[in-house]
């Protein structure tokens, strides 16, 4: 916790913005930290060599830091501000006539990309039907629910696996 605040004032007094929350790890298996920061950051070499001198008396650090597009953090920032993902999930799942088997999605690298599995074969005559099906419950869930007024007009691609693991649905 001492480490992770004096990383935060590093950060902070050299306007360094980090996307996600920080993580700085000491234990018996490792001293780790890791820090994402915009891509348009250019003083990465500059704040490892800031870092190695202020963690030099916790010993030796492995260091992750990475670059986030800050528009996909925008826009995952949207979508989780009110679960909109886990309730379009939820709403799928539980609609058996849907036959999904598995959900999946990125805000990184933009657009969004959501991934659905459906237990029938990419052959099955019922398939495109299906895939056609749950690519308009996704368009009226996210046109039309209360809670994704601000996610309304973000860019998103579906794509729609079948039980052999072949594209039903782009």
């Amino acid at each position: 916790m001492e480490l992770e605040e004096k990383v935060l004032d590093l950060l902070e007094k050299n306007n360094y913005q980090p996307a996600f929350p920080i993580q700085v790890r000491i234990n018996s298996m490792e001293n780790f930290m890791y820090i994402a920061l915009p891509n348009t950051e250019k003083r990465v070499p500059e704040l490892k060599e800031k870092l190695k001198v202020l963690t030099k008396e916790y010993g030796e650090f492995k260091y992750r830091i990475t670059s986030i597009d800050m528009a996909a953090r925008e826009q995952e920032l949207r979508w989780g501000k009110h679960d909109i993902i886990n309730i379009l999930f939820g709403g799928l799942m539980e609609n058996k006539a849907f036959k999904v088997t598995g959900l999946s999605y990125s805000f990184h690298p933009l657009p969004l990309q959501i991934e659905v599995k459906i237990s029938l074969k990419s052959t099955d005559p019922d398939a495109k039907q299906l895939a056609e099906e749950i690519e308009n419950e996704i368009t009226e869930f996210i046109q039309t629910h209360e809670k994704t007024t601000e996610v309304r007009n973000d860019p998103y691609e579906l794509t729609i696996y079948g039980k052999d693991k072949k594209i039903i649905y782009k």
